[in-house]
């Protein structure tokens, strides 16, 4: 896995920092009615630079 790749899993793998990365850059009303509490990991594959 490459460095880029390891960071982005390590940064949205927790909640309360991608609600602070969402509500640093995105000024919108929509964004206080998201569920928080809910949101879960999802496996999905990883990618390869070639």
């Amino acid at each position: 896995m490459n460095q880029h790749d390891a960071s982005y899993r390590q940064l949205f793998r927790d909640p309360h920092m991608v609600r602070s990365l969402f509500k640093g850059i995105i000024n919108e009303p929509w964004l206080n009615a998201l569920d928080w509490q809910g949101l879960q990991s999802l496996a999905l594959p990883r990618f390869r630079v070639q």
